[in-house]
């Protein structure tokens, strides 16, 4: 088995990351509105706005929330933000 090489760019990993999140968000949205139709929900305007804004937006917070700790992370800002409690 071989295992991944992480990215050496780490903004292009974040952004990668970022991508992938709104993806899955927007797959998840329409199983979503998919299964509200077929379960005989009445499908009104404002269902499938909130129904598919609500989804989209806590995919894409996960996204960027995970970007940013995977970036912070690989550009060390952690470290240097811990460095006052080790001494």
């Amino acid at each position: 088995m071989t295992r991944a090489r992480p990215d050496p760019d780490p903004k292009r990993a974040a952004r990668r990351l970022r991508l992938t999140a709104a993806l899955f968000g927007v797959v998840v949205a329409a199983l979503a509105l998919l299964w509200l139709a077929l379960t005989g929900t009445p499908m009104t305007l404002h269902l499938v706005i909130a129904v598919g804004s609500a989804i989209l937006l806590a995919f894409a917070l996960a996204g960027v929330l995970m970007s940013l700790l995977f970036l912070s992370s690989r550009t060390g800002a952690d470290a240097e933000a811990d460095q006052p409690f080790r001494e």
